[in-house]
Parts: structure tokens; C-alpha cells; sequence
């Protein structure tokens, strides 16, 4: 705090006999002690208060980034830092080629009338375990020749039977 030496301190201790006198030398130093206590005291509780308020201004701080975080979507700064350029979410986003082949589709089915798949539920025998499929060509190829009584498809039978 202070620069002093060992030589002033003698210097001054030498004045202080003379001026203040041996005998009351003993009760001076103590108030002297006792005043350079309260001094070292304020300036303890000084340092301390400062101490607080920059621990105050830091746990601000503090309370601020926890909160900033709290508000934080995790998920947008993981696709931010994933995929920066948004490449990869047009590349699998899926809903834009759902909706362009569906107009596609729109515009098949507008122009090509006869190539539109049919409308109509598929045609059922009824029972349980009904093999019968959707296309009712297929369907009226097999009753003919259940009709006809040929077990044998047509491209499987030999010219001459």
C-alpha cells in the first residue's frame, strides 16, 4: 500500500517518543492500531460490495444465456448447422414431388382418358378367401375356361389336340 521502509519507520517511531512521550506512546499506537483497523474493515466490506456486484452482473449474464437457451429450438439449429444451404431437406422433401406428380397425374388422366385406372370396385364372388383380382378381364378369361372345361391355358395347348 504504502512504500515504507524500515529506516522511516524508525525515523517516525524516534519523532512519536519525542513528540507524544513515552508515556502515553503505548495508548496512541493502539487507537492508531484501532483506526488502521477500521480503515483495512472499510475497505474489506468496500472490496466485498464490488465483489457482489460483479458476481450480480455475471449471474445476470448468466441467467440471461440460460434463458436465451430455454427459448433455444434445438432442432432448427441442428438442421442450420447440418445443412446450411438447405440442400438435403429440398433433396427428401418429399410434399413438393407428391404435389407435381399429382398434377401430372391430373393432367394424365385429363389427356389419356382410356389409361386412367378404374373407377369401380373390384367384382367379388361373395365368399370368404374370394381370389377374384380387380381386372375383370383376367377374371372373364378364367370363367371361360372353367366354362369350356379345358384345364389348360391357351398358349400351353399343342396344335394338334
Amino acid at each position: 500500500m504504502f512504500d515504507i521502509g524500515w529506516s522511516e519507520i524508525l525515523i517516525i517511531a524516534a519523532i512519536a517518543v519525542i513528540v507524544i512521550g513515552p508515556k502515553d506512546l503505548p495508548r496512541t499506537l493502539r487507537t492508531i492500531g484501532q483506526w488502521v483497523g477500521k480503515a483495512k474493515s472499510m475497505a474489506r466490506d468496500f472490496q466485498k460490495s464490488i465483489d457482489d456486484v460483479i458476481r450480480e452482473s455475471e449471474l445476470d449474464e448468466v441467467k440471461k444465456q440460460i434463458d436465451s437457451a430455454a427459448n433455444l429450438d434445438f432442432k432448427e439449429q441442428i438442421e442450420k448447422t447440418i445443412d446450411p444451404d438447405e440442400e438435403i431437406r429440398k433433396a427428401t422433401d418429399l410434399q413438393e414431388e407428391l404435389a407435381s406428380w399429382d398434377e401430372d397425374m391430373a393432367k394424365f388422366d385429363a389427356d389419356e382418358g382410356d389409361f386412367a385406372p378404374p373407377s369401380g370396385k373390384a367384382e367379388s364372388t361373395g365368399g370368404k378367401g374370394s381370389d377374384a383380382k380387380p381386372n375383370s378381364a383376367v377374371n372373364d378369361q378364367k370363367a371361360a375356361r372353367s366354362d369350356d372345361g379345358a384345364s389348360a391355358d391357351v398358349s400351353e395347348r399343342k396344335p394338334g389336340a
